[in-house]
């Protein structure tokens, strides 16, 4: 799975995040706090978005690869043979992102995680936590933490009330943002684990 998966990863430009850390790093610099930060969680959601929606669909591909495989046994039918095997995969996961994306709703911290799991990722689960959950209990927020909000939640504070950001708050919720691209930069794209 692992290597299918994150080929396909590889050729999505949802996860091509350099310019985009670039950009909020500048808008930072220049004390466009809030700017920074919003731009940062664009990114994570769309990348988010991505990872959940290519593991669920090659899951999904997979769940159906077994059952034709199956039906191929009973009709003695080797799909080893013509490069059956690796059309009919690529057609079910076609099919299945299709779907998939079609029927996604909303970004779940739950689903994220289990798409890192599926790629035997290494992370740090209550920073990620604490970055994508729309509620956290306070046992469960990262100790150096000091807002009661996460950061998904103060994202919606900075839209919905056009709440502000001092630098001293963008500098604590940096460290969320930078995990979750070191994540992708370099154990997705990069390749290391």
């Amino acid at each position: 799975m692992e290597k299918f998966v994150l080929n396909e990863l590889k050729k999505s430009k949802s996860l091509s995040v350099q310019k985009d850390i670039e950009e909020a790093e500048s808008l930072a610099l220049n004390g466009f706090y809030a700017s920074a930060f919003l731009r940062q969680w664009q990114v994570v959601e769309a990348v988010s978005r991505e990872l959940i929606i290519i593991t669920r669909s090659y899951g999904d591909a997979q769940t159906a690869w077994g059952r034709i495989l199956k039906i191929f046994k009973k009709q003695k039918i080797d799909p080893a043979k013509n490069n059956l095997k690796l059309q009919i995969e690529n057609v079910l996961f076609s099919s299945a992102k299709q779907r998939t994306e079609l029927s996604f709703r909303y970004i779940d911290v739950g689903q994220l995680e289990k798409a890192f799991d599926s790629l035997s990722l290494s992370y740090d689960r209550t920073s990620v936590r604490y970055l994508m959950a729309s509620r956290l209990e306070k046992e469960s927020r990262p100790s150096e933490v000091n807002d009661s909000a996460t950061i998904r939640e103060k994202r919606n504070h900075i839209i919905h009330r056009n709440q502000s950001l001092t630098k001293d708050q963008y500098d604590q919720y940096l460290r969320f943002f930078q995990h979750f691209f070191d994540i992708v930069q370099h154990q997705i794209l990069g390749g290391d684990k």
